[in-house]
């Protein structure tokens, strides 16, 4: 039990990041549509959603690694691609203000919670 400690210690620290790369990644989803000026919604994309998904990788091979788990693995392959559907989506919505609508918002949001439900089931 105690030889688990650091491996213990080590999960419980890449989760909190990983939770903190959400909250920028759900902020810089939000951030890209609901501002009026189309210089604030790209700040919130390239300054909240890249930061936020660097992160989420970074914690995402820190729990692979302490999982043991191979990048191989669809759920992680699936997420990984989903992950850069949302950006490329949060981009492509803040290059012209009339992407700023319900449809760019949806797509985004739904790749970003696709992702997320794969990291989090693990599925096959």
């Amino acid at each position: 039990m105690i030889a688990d400690a650091p491996l213990l210690t080590s999960v419980l620290a890449w989760r909190l990041i990983k939770f903190i790369a959400l909250l920028l990644a759900a902020a810089g989803t939000a951030g890209a549509f609901l501002p009026e000026r189309l210089e604030l919604r790209q700040r919130s994309v390239y300054g909240l959603a890249t930061v936020g998904l660097a992160l989420l990788w970074i914690a995402g091979m820190g729990l692979v690694r302490a999982g043991g788990y191979s990048l191989g693995t669809p759920w992680l392959a699936g997420s990984t691609l989903l992950s850069i559907v949302w950006l490329q989506l949060l981009a492509s919505a803040v290059e012209r203000p009339e992407r700023r609508s319900l449809g760019w918002a949806l797509a985004s949001t739904l790749a970003l919670v696709a992702a997320l439900a794969l990291m989090v089931l693990r599925p096959g």
